[in-house]
């Protein structure tokens, strides 16, 4: 006898925000985890579901937490005199919770972002390439027992924002060679937006001055204008998939590149933007934003846009894709 079955196909999770509240979608079910807050990454591992975001402290300062099943642990404890936290990259390594951001130190009358990450509610706080700097943090990865953290740092002379990675806390610094210094002062304002590990390569997408991606350190320039940017990256086998965002002399065009070569997601008629990419076997998936009149918040599947429910919120916005 034969017996048939139907696949309903991958969960496709996605964090963001709705009505100035954290939230994230299953499919196309809306959930408000509790405590507020904004939330930065999902991952999903098994039947949990984790949620990394800032919940506010007592006070009113942000402090970083993230939501396990709907349950918030709250990674940030007041110690090691650190004041107001944020959160920026979310990552589960087996039954390992990392955390990525910045925290500004207590009483400071200056603050000076820091970058750190918290593996479960340890904090371990990075060191700058030359010890002087302000730095922060926008994506973090780990394989086996290496953390790769990704972001930037602030130099001052000439000021320049450049990218940068560590590997177990040994900074590594991106370098660009297509940019010069301008006028003696300034050079390039460069970010390191998402990292990825495939193997013993080490993926890193960047933006502000191009929009790019490093390969070991070696850039590849995906749109060369100032007037775009890469967010993520996505490594499957030998194709490096990256979203961005490109401006069209009139609006904000959403994209992904594959191997260097573009996609367009929407048609350059309405501000958008794409925030995070994923590949699950033969699709891409990429979330971001639409402005139709309101924020709708999305992702595309192969190209074909998926609207989010609860599209109408005000300050809709998406931030983090993961696809089981």
């Amino acid at each position: 006898m034969h017996v048939s079955t139907i696949s309903t196909g991958p969960d496709v999770y996605v964090a963001g925000s709705a009505n100035g509240l954290a939230v994230y979608w299953k499919n196309d079910s809306i959930v408000y985890p509790p405590g507020g807050g904004n939330l930065a990454g999902i991952y999903a591992s098994g039947n949990d579901v984790y949620v990394g975001g800032t919940v506010n402290k007592p006070g009113g300062n942000p402090g970083v937490a993230y939501w396990k099943n709907d349950s918030l642990v709250t990674m940030y404890d007041g110690s090691n005199g650190v004041g107001v936290t944020y959160l920026t990259s979310f990552f589960v390594s087996g039954n390992d919770v990392y955390v990525g951001g910045m925290a500004f130190k207590a009483g400071s009358i200056f603050p000076i972002p820091v970058p750190v990450y918290w593996k479960n509610d340890s904090l371990v706080t990075l060191p700058l390439s030359d010890g002087t700097n302000q730095a922060t943090v926008n994506s973090l990865y780990v394989s086996g027992n290496d953390v790769y953290v990704a972001g930037f740092e602030l130099i001052n002379s000439p000021i320049n924002d450049q990218a940068i990675y560590w590997k177990n806390g040994v900074p590594v610094i991106l370098i660009d060679t297509n940019y010069s210094p301008i006028g003696g002062n300034y050079i390039n304002f460069k970010s390191a937006t998402s990292i990825f590990i495939s193997g013993n390569d080490v993926y890193v997408a960047g933006d502000q001055n191009v929009a790019e991606y490093w390969k070991n350190g070696n850039p590849v320039i995906l749109y060369d204008s100032t007037l775009a940017n890469a967010t993520s990256i996505y490594v499957s086998g030998n194709d490096v998939y990256v979203a961005g965002t490109v401006y069209n002399g009139t609006h904000n065009v959403a994209k992904y590149w594959k191997n260097g070569t573009p996609v367009s997601l929407t048609d350059g008629s309405q501000d958008a933007s794409a925030t995070s990419i994923y590949v699950f076997g033969d699709d891409v998936y990429v979330t971001g934003i639409e402005n139709n009149g309101f924020a709708a918040a999305k992702y595309w599947k192969n190209g074909k846009p998926v609207i989010l429910s609860n599209v109408f919120a005000n300050a809709t916005f998406t931030t983090s894709i993961f696809v089981k």
